[in-house]
């Protein structure tokens, strides 16, 4: 079930798939129609439904080299994945264990309830 728009951002739905072919970025779009980035996002999956593209090819902006979301997003580190299985394992393990102290405490906590 499609969401009511109000009528800055139908129209903007009608014109993006124009604006983003001539390289307009998500932030170009909506401070033409005196919109927020936000809105644009929210309703990117419905302008792709209605065009039959997908919502990531809309926030691809060749013009600014790259993804739009980058714009907005800090660049993410490289992940050691060795290091991450170990503490993840290690997590892991920790939790186990907490884990069966708490089954200890429970069944003593049984046991003190049966002799009362």
């Amino acid at each position: 079930m499609q969401k009511k728009h109000d009528e800055r951002t139908l129209k903007m739905m009608e014109s993006y798939m124009d604006l983003h072919a001539k390289g307009a970025s998500v932030i170009e779009i909506a401070k033409k129609f005196h919109l927020s980035p936000k809105t644009i996002y929210s309703v990117l999956d419905e302008i792709a439904e209605q065009n039959g593209v997908t919502r990531d090819s809309l926030l691809y902006c060749p013009k600014e080299g790259g993804w739009t979301v980058s714009k907005t997003s800090t660049p993410l580190a490289a992940v050691d994945l060795t290091g991450f299985h170990e503490s993840f394992d290690a997590t892991m393990r920790e939790i186990t264990r907490m884990k069966a102290e708490m089954d200890t405490m429970i069944a003593e906590q049984m046991k003190m309830m049966e002799v009362l």
